[in-house]
């Protein structure tokens, strides 16, 4: 058939195809009503079960039902696929209040410790709280807390304050968010409780009483049963009947009380997919069908992961091996059809409106926009036209689609069960609900009474359009399988036997996780679990793999008994996860099959509460454990830490956390054992926040906290503080008896000690807000004394090691000087000698030995470094003399070394000094005071030092913002903190949530009009403290600003407001949607309004995600000025509460603003500072600055050495300028024997050195001595030693550089001395035209011409072959005798040889006026090349001839004498070659 026709063909059978459908969805339509009563039925039906969580009998009844409304569409072929499931079951709790039992229920377990309690319940006195604020004034310790549900995660500091429960009170219509924040993601041992609305009021009425109840119950974790259900209508097309097309959706649900999960919302997934049967049942498909309703979906899509391999076997792309013989007769029912693609349902009743996608949450796998992405969008495109005039209903998620942008996008990231169809390769769309923030999912209340069935049907019929058009259409575009990223990770769970050397001992019945990096996403819980059997063996499916990029999963074990108490751990020990490769619990998924083995060990659990460092306002993300006994890490323990955000994005996954950081975390240890804890911020660990030691006052290194009791470790934000704080003091005062002090570390310190005693006060009173801010601010100090101690100590361990560093040269220089032994043996014992008698002084003087290293370890260490060197040293001389002899038994070869004649300078300064002892006496001695002055005078001093970088004008408020680098999300615990410390009025919390590009934005609806939307790029989350700060409602058109408690309220701006045509009349009566929920709008603000300026120069709104953003080092400062970011224009903002804004995901808190009352502002901001290490913006009196706190050392009293330094300059210039006349004859000497004028100035320079070193060593030595001996006896009141490294180096290095500078200008008259005159460098003449020609600065005598003349033939002949290397090469050498001389003539090319730079070059060798002597004349020609280039490369080539008659100086006599005989060879052997 040609192109045309089967266009119109297609053309045709399509919209004969849509006719069909369209009537009868029109037909229908008078009984739309029917559809609505139909899901709403559906979803009555199966929200009628208590709980549908899967493994609850809700779950089984709902899957009979389901199937018992297929068999009565007349659907015959019903499959069920079980898999197993790790769930918390619950038993039953009750609550027993004077006699009577009450039933309660259990909460979501805390990873996997359930609410369990002992056999015999817990008993206390109730109390209420409230949302948490009622808890103040109240002893919480040991007792049963009640709080409101709505009460965000309240409960964890009831826990911290030595609560023994916690009973949540029903309110309804609960937020999702509310939902997410009450249990954990570490096995913390708090049981929590959940009372409906009958028992919640009556505990509300009878806790004033404070009654005394029990609570008695128990919540395993079991291995249950899911059941998938597969349906499968055959095609009435003899050709298609053999394709399929998949259809998914799920039919269970969640609660965060697992007993308690109508999840009347969540079953609308599973209402559409049977109403989808329904209309298949009724109009046979051309190709065939198969339905699945999945279980498990929220536990992280568990149906799907277990039946995956199923739909793969099926289709050829695994083994069938692996299945079960029911999973193999499902594959081989399945392997009849050929899936042409899989659709999965995800769908809400928030809106209205649904998005086709490719499936890849909660994965990180890319997918390509599918084949049938252009069929799919003509059918909703010709159904938009005929039921919406056009108006687009289906967003499309395929591919960017400009004409669908304003529809919206998908509210949150929603883990969808056609994921992992996608990621095992299948082809794969997904249909979901957007602008929709599924508030209702997971949640207590989920029930039919809140679900819009309306907006429900009008999704389905959508569906019922789309998916029955491309199933029967005979021209589907094929799609093929794509990449299989689907693993397996299987292995076994084992510990070690009693007498085992390997952990061969299988756990049995072991929880076995795969930790995947994310929180829970829209109720689906984030983590793959599985249960061993009894061999220790478990396999979890579903893991991805094989992809860009792929980073490690980690995997963990647990033992659990019957009483929910977790008995074993992972092995994070020695001989547990690092003994040997296979054992790491990060595995990197690189295959599809991973076996893994995971080392247990019987440990117990402690919970560490509000591990929060607020200093850095993050949470440590390293633990280090140490067990007490031996002060050393435990041979076997283990932890639990929660997800951080720095943790998502080094294993690339998207930071989902946001500002919601648990700050609680598990640590696991032998049962009877004390152990010690820190934590660290940071990939590698580095900076201790965080320190737990179980500290007192006669032991302030703690004996640990012991492993028992109840597993708890309550107040440990006080713990923490005193423990670092009790440390702090020890080392202080130890730093403090050695003489060493720090001034800032003691104001530290000092604040550090009020702030527990406030903390300790408060406590008392139960005034627990005020209690934890004192401690978190001791705790702040403390962790900043810490850090000085720390640096201090290193500073005095350096300062020893800098003058061990320089008794090495002292040892050398006082052997020379003193003995001057010529055996080499003697030399060294010598050496050593003088060197361990430095080291037992200074180890006797210095602190450094005493605080923190060992003197043995020390010494042993610098013994070892100086036979290093000193055998090193050997080593090169020998290696030096045999390559010179190697070299001068080769013609022409002998060379020069620097090093030798830096070395000879040296030995011959220190032979001078020695011969001179009086002299050099006295000089030492004058250097021995100079470095007692210096200690004495100079004090080297820490201070804290604020930084205030006024950065211009424009500060609308007395305050202080708060942010953290580049804009990164900052944690709550950062907000709770300063609203604790200056209280909520003051403290303005900020929060964004926008679109990740330009080309997206959020569906904003009146609610009243569906019709009237418009999209914007992002949310501000304010407050009502914002109108003490930044004040956006001096900018408000209608309305008023937010006010305290508001939750469902909004503002908009002007042009948002225009959009949708809201006016002023309409403020305070319209509502918008958003995301499926509704606000009523309370104000309209000027477009610019959140584009007002805040202390940092930028607006309230969201960064720009288009523009270009700059780095944090130019930021922060570039010329003293901080760079600013892009934002959004506050015309595309919305403006919401905080609260409001932090319960959807993807809302991130971004900056504090604080207020601070007139007068009291710069007191407040050095506070901060300095209980901060954060960069701060600050507002005062109208100017904008920016502060940073840093730590500084200044070195004082050096104005007091002016005149003992200008004596002691004075003395050494004398005594070297007279050692420089005294030795002009010597300095002559040294010239005529070799030595450049450099070795000279050099050999002077050395002597100096010798000096400084000698006098600086002995006098810091004396002086320390004399200063402790006098400190002692009280002759020096008020004196204090400082012996850092600062010191030690401002010590030696100011004699030493005072030394060096005095003896700068006797070297530079010895140089002069030294030949060659004037110059002090080698500088020929300027050529003459291409003539150069010049006498050498050489004398020569007359009897060793010949010898002089062979020397230079056999250099010369050396370079007649090119090499790398060489700087020139020569050829048609002569050497003959000529005009009573001798004659060497050669054509020379200089490098670099491409420039072709060619010479003729003369040398002459004549007696001079003394005929004992001859002058040394050289001539060069320019034969070819650049001039410029000649003159500069000729120089070099007459370096070398100057370097040769040097070496013929070094030249023994019979070496000479050798060469003079040599001369009639060269003579002789030229002129047969030119014979």
């Amino acid at each position: 058939m040609d192109g045309p026709s089967y266009w119109n063909t297609y053309k045709r059978v399509k919209a004969q195809l849509a006719f069909v459908f369209l009537c009868a969805i029109c037909s229908s339509a008078k009984a739309e009503s029917t559809l609505v009563e139909r899901l709403d039925k559906s979803i009555q039906q199966l929200s009628s079960y208590v709980s549908r969580l899967t493994g609850y009998p809700g779950a089984d009844a709902a899957a009979d039902w389901i199937e018992s409304q297929l068999f009565d569409m007349g659907v015959g072929e019903i499959h069920r696929h079980e898999f197993p499931l790790l769930m918390p079951m619950d038993e039953g709790f009750t609550l027993e209040l004077d006699g009577q039992s009450h039933p309660i229920y259990g909460v979501w377990p805390n990873l996997i410790r359930t609410s369990t309690l002992p056999e015999d319940g817990i008993d206390g006195a109730l109390i209420y709280g409230g949302n948490g604020a009622l808890l103040e004034g109240n002893k919480v310790d040991g007792r049963i807390v009640l709080l409101e549900y709505e009460s965000q995660d309240a409960w964890v500091e009831a826990f911290h304050l030595g609560a023994r429960a916690v009973v949540f009170l029903e309110n309804k219509g609960a937020h999702r968010a509310e939902s997410s924040q009450k249990f954990l993601s570490v096995p913390a041992n708090l049981p929590r409780f959940f009372a409906d609305e009958q028992v919640s009021d009556l505990l509300r009425l009878r806790a004033s009483e404070r009654p005394l109840v029990r609570l008695i119950g128990r919540m395993p974790m079991r291995q249950v049963q899911g059941q998938n259900i597969v349906a499968i209508i055959e095609g009435r097309d003899a050709q298609l009947r053999d394709e399929a097309v998949y259809v998914t959706a799920y039919y269970d649900a969640m609660s965060p009380v697992p007993a308690v999960a109508p999840g009347a919302e969540q079953a609308s997934s599973a209402a559409a997919l049977l109403e989808l049967a329904r209309v298949w049942s009724e109009r046979q498909p051309q190709r065939t069908v198969v339905l699945i309703w999945t279980a498990g979906h929220f536990q992280n899509l568990a149906g799907m992961r277990y039946l995956t391999p199923v739909v793969m076997a099926a289709a050829g792309r695994r083994s069938p091996d692996r299945l079960s013989r029911q999973e193999r007769a499902l594959a081989e029912r399945l392997s009849d059809f050929r899936l042409r693609f899989a659709a999965g349902l995800d769908l809400s009743t928030g809106s209205s409106l649904m998005g086709v996608f490719r499936p890849t949450a909660p994965f990180r796998s890319s997918l390509l926009a599918p084949p049938i992405t252009s069929q799919l969008m003509d059918a909703a495109a010709v159904f938009e036209d005929s039921l919406h005039s056009g108006r687009p209903v289906l967003a499309n998620g395929l591919k960017q689609d400009f004409s669908r942008q304003g529809l919206g996008a998908m509210a949150e990231v929603v883990p969808m069960d056609a994921s992992v169809l996608a990621l095992a390769g299948c082809p794969t769309v997904a249909f979901a609900t957007i602008n929709d923030s599924r508030s209702r999912f997971d949640v207590v209340d989920d029930v039919p009474e809140r679900v819009q069935e309306l907006q429900l049907g009008e999704q389905l019929e959508l569906l019922e359009f789309l998916l029955p058009s491309l199933v029967d259409d005979p021209e589907l575009a094929s799609w093929n399988w794509g990449n299989d990223a689907f693993g397996t990770i299987s292995g076994q769970v084992v510990h070690y036997g009693p007498r085992s050397y390997l952990p061969d001992e299988p756990t049995g019945n072991a929880l076995v996780r795969v930790r995947l990096r994310n929180p829970t996403l829209a109720g689906v819980r984030p983590d793959f679990w599985a249960a061993a059997d009894d061999s220790g063996y478990y396999a979890i499916p579903g893991v991805e793999t094989r992809i860009i990029y792929t980073q490690p999963v980690r995997l963990e074990a647990y033992g659990v008994d019957e009483r929910g108490a977790i008995i074993d751990a992972p092995d994070w020990g020695i001989n547990g996860e690092r003994k040997l490769p296979g054992r790491a619990l990060k595995v990197l998924m690189d295959d599809h099959e991973e076996e893994v083995q995971i080392v247990t060990a019987s440990l117990r659990g402690t919970t560490l509460f509000a591990l929060f460092d607020p200093r850095n306002l993050l949470m440590p993300e390293n633990i280090s454990v140490l067990d007490a006994r031996i002060e050393a890490e435990p041979m076997v323990y283990g932890a639990c830490l929660p997800l951080t955000a720095p943790e998502t994005e080094l294993f690339s996954y998207k930071n989902y956390v946001g500002s919601l950081t648990e700050s609680v975390a598990v640590l696991f240890a032998r049962p009877g054992t004390h152990f010690k804890a820190t934590m660290s911020t940071g990939r590698y660990g580095l900076g201790r926040r965080l320190l737990l030691l179980n500290g007192t006052e006669r032991e302030p290194l703690g004996r640990g906290y012991g492993v028992e009791g109840g597993g708890v470790l309550h107040n440990t934000v006080y713990q923490t503080a005193r423990d670092m704080h009790l440390l702090n003091g020890e080392r202080i005062d130890n730093l403090q008896r050695h003489g060493v002090r720090n001034g800032r570390l003691a104001e530290f310190h000092a604040r550090a000690q009020a702030n527990l005693v406030r903390s300790e006060n408060a406590q008392k009173e139960s005034a627990h807000r005020v209690s934890i801010d004192a401690a978190r601010r001791a705790w702040a100090y403390a962790a900043a004394a810490y850090r000085d101690v720390q640096s201090t100590q290193s500073g005095v361990v350096q300062g020893a090691l800098f003058l061990l560093a320089i008794l090495l040269p002292f040892a050398h220089f006082a052997e020379r000087l003193v003995f001057g032994f010529p055996d080499l043996r003697r030399q060294v014992l010598g050496y050593f000698g003088l060197f361990f008698l430095g080291f037992l002084a200074l180890s006797q003087l210095h602190p450094a030995f005493e605080l923190s290293i060992s003197p043995l370890v020390i010494l042993l260490g610098f013994i070892i470094l100086a036979l290093g060197l000193l055998v090193t040293s050997i080593g090169i001389s020998r290696l030096n003399r045999e390559l010179q002899e190697m070299a001068r038994g080769r013609r022409g070869q002998a060379t020069m070394e620097r090093g030798g004649a830096a070395m000879a300078s040296i030995s011959v300064g220190l032979a001078h000094m020695r011969r001179r002892p009086l002299r050099t006496g006295m000089t030492c001695a004058t250097l021995v005071l100079l470095t007692f002055s210096v200690l004495s005078f100079t004090s080297i001093r820490s201070a804290l030092r604020t930084n205030w970088i006024d950065v211009g004008s424009g500060a609308v408020y007395d305050g202080v913002l708060l942010r953290m680098i580049g804009w990164k999300a900052m944690e709550m615990e950062a907000y709770r903190m300063l609203v604790d410390w200056f209280g909520p009025e003051r403290v303005a919390p900020r929060a964004w949530k926008s679109v990740s590009s330009a080309a997206a934005s959020f569906r904003v609806e009146r609610s009243d009009d569906a019709s009237s939307s418009t999209g914007v790029m992002g949310f501000a989350g304010l407050s009502p403290a914002e109108a003490n700060l930044v004040r956006p409602q001096e900018a408000l058109v209608a309305g008023r600003w937010l006010r305290e408690g508001e939750m469902d309220v909004c503002l908009l701006s002007v042009g948002t407001a225009d959009s949708l045509r809201i006016t002023a009349i309409d403020v305070g009566r319209v509502q918008v949607r958003i995301f499926g929920e509704y606000f009523r709008v309370i104000g309209i603000l000027q477009d610019a309004a959140l584009e007002r300026h805040d202390l940092n120069g930028e607006g309230l709104t969201p960064l720009d995600p288009e523009a270009q953003q700059p780095t944090e080092a130019a930021s922060t400062q570039q010329g003293g000025m901080p760079q600013h970011y892009a934002h959004m224009q506050g015309a595309s903002t919305l403006v919401l509460p905080f609260n409001t804004l932090m319960r959807w995901q993807g809302a991130h808190l971004v900056s504090l603003g604080v207020h601070f009352d007139e007068g009291e502002t710069r007191a407040a901001l050095e506070t901060l500072s300095e209980a901060l290490d954060l960069n701060l913006f600050a507002g005062v009196d109208g100017r904008r600055y920016l502060i940073n706190t840093v730590g500084v050392a200044s070195v004082s009293g050096l104005d007091q050495l002016i005149v003992p330094l200008g004596i002691a300059a004075l003395i050494v210039l004398n005594t070297m300028l007279g050692a420089v006349y005294e030795r002009t004859r010597e300095i002559g000497t040294l010239n005529a024997i070799g030595l450049a004028p450099v070795h000279v100035s050099g050999l002077f320079i050395a002597e100096a050195v010798a000096l400084a070193v000698i006098g600086a060593v002995m006098g810091y030595l004396l002086g320390q001595t004399a200063a402790q001996v006098m400190g002692s006896l009280g002759w020096l009141q008020g004196l204090e030693l400082n012996y850092s490294s600062l010191s030690a180096v401002v010590t030696v290095g100011l004699v030493i550089s005072l030394v060096v500078a005095s003896a700068l200008y006797p070297a530079h008259m010895a140089g002069k001395i030294c030949t060659p005159g004037i110059e002090r460098r080698w500088k020929p003449p300027v050529p003459d035209g291409h003539d150069l020609r010049m006498r050498l600065p050489f004398t020569l005598a007359s009897v060793e011409a010949e010898g002089m003349a062979a020397f230079q033939a056999e250099f010369w002949g050396a370079h007649r072959e090119q090499s790398i290397g060489a700087g020139f090469y020569i050829d048609a050498l002569r050497v003959e005798r000529r005009d009573g001389g001798l004659c060497l003539d050669a054509n020379v090319w200089l490098a670099p040889f491409d420039q072709g730079v060619v010479q003729k070059t003369a040398l002459s060798i004549r007696p001079g006026d003394n005929p004992l002597y001859c002058n040394i004349d050289v001539h060069l020609r320019l034969v070819s090349g650049d001039w410029d280039t000649w003159q500069r490369v000729a120089r070099t080539f007459l370096d070398d001839l100057r370097k040769q008659f040097l070496v013929w100086r070094t030249l023994s006599d019979s070496d000479r004498r050798a060469y003079a005989g040599d001369f009639s060879y060269w003579e002789n052997e030229l002129n047969e070659v030119r014979g």
